[in-house]
């Protein structure tokens, strides 16, 4: 069980900075489990139960996260990513499924990084070992705020199943 926790978070205080540059997104960062996707160059690119978002103008997820208010992390990377690989990469996928793949699968492929790293924490340990962690923003977070809740795997995969059963209802 690992629970990572960050050593330095600056408030987002000009938006436009996410027009450039490779950044992680942790939306619901204070929540169980947190939604993550990437921006590369100002798209935004995400893994959800309903599907998936690719190149989405930055713009256009901050409109959500501002009417929203949604707590959200910006993990700027020291890594060098196409928008041409990010897409290949969401492209083996169609929609988050419970035990199949979640939101942080297309992420492992590109950082590669194994089947060891489960949850985000994880994932955050993986890619600061490697050095590719620069700065991290946040919106809508307190100031004390300093690193993602400690859940489970399982936790991850309960959410899926419910996100899809609802989904499996409307559908109906």
């Amino acid at each position: 069980m690992s629970n990572y926790t960050f050593s330095s978070i600056k408030p987002l205080d000009k938006v436009s900075f996410l027009s450039t540059g490779f950044f992680l997104c942790v939306l619901h960062a204070d929540k169980i489990p947190p939604h993550i996707g990437v921006l590369k160059d100002g798209l935004y690119y995400s893994l959800k139960a309903k599907g998936k978002d690719v190149a989405i103008p930055y713009v256009e997820l901050l409109k959500v996260v501002n009417r929203k208010l949604i707590s959200t992390l910006f993990v700027e990377m020291n890594k060098n990513v196409s928008n041409e690989v990010i897409e290949k990469v969401y492209g083996n996928y169609e929609k988050a499924i419970a035990y199949e793949a979640s939101c942080l699968s297309p992420l492992k492929e590109i950082f590669s990084l194994g089947d060891t790293v489960q949850k985000l924490d994880d994932f955050l340990v993986g890619i600061n070992h490697q050095g590719f962690i620069k700065n991290v923003y946040s919106l809508f977070l307190p100031e004390d705020y300093c690193k993602i809740p400690l859940y489970e795997v399982n936790e991850i995969h309960s959410r899926l199943e419910k996100l899809n059963s609802k989904l499996k209802i409307k559908h109906v």
